[in-house]
């Protein structure tokens, strides 16, 4: 955990964690990134962690965003009626300048939740029951969910069934 804030869980240098994951990383599918968007394995191992040690010094990325702000996986996935997608913020000031866009495989928005006009607040639940803009229900299958502020964005998927 890095020493300057307490809410941070990126690695500190000499962390036992660091090139102490499973060298063959095969099969496990992993997202070519971590949650700040550095290389998912630097080194000669993976790490123990959400965050890749990128031993940078003074020249860290400015991963603000990511630590004032914790997109969760959407409840239940797979769903079929409605899932609820939660997030939680330190960002008290500008909440409402939030977005949150669900999107199909495509990549067409499908649905949009403001900040101002949903209430979001720091800590924020919305419950998709599955309709678009339109109020149809939209057809089974993979969906991405995307929270932006000022030009950031975490995005996580989601499965609808039938």
């Amino acid at each position: 955990m890095s020493v300057g804030n307490p809410f941070s869980y990126e690695l500190s240098p000499g962390s036992p964690c660091i090139d102490a994951g499973t060298a063959d990383t095969t099969g496990l599918f992993l997202p070519a990134t971590d949650l700040a968007g550095n290389p998912r394995v630097y080194g000669r191992r993976i790490d123990i962690g959400a965050y890749e040690f990128q031993d940078y010094g003074i020249d860290e990325p400015d991963t603000s965003f990511i630590h004032n702000l914790y997109l969760f996986q959407n409840t239940p996935n797979p769903f079929t009626n409605e899932t609820e997608i939660l997030f939680i913020t330190a960002d008290y000031e500008r909440v409402g300048d939030y977005s949150l866009s669900i999107y199909n495989a495509k990549g067409q928005l499908v649905r949009n939740f403001d900040g101002t006009t949903h209430g979001f607040w720091v800590k924020t639940k919305i419950v998709w029951d599955g309709t678009n803009e339109q109020g149809k229900q939209v057809a089974p299958g993979t969906y991405l969910y995307k929270l932006e502020y000022n030009g950031n964005a975490v995005v996580r998927k989601m499965i609808k069934l039938r």
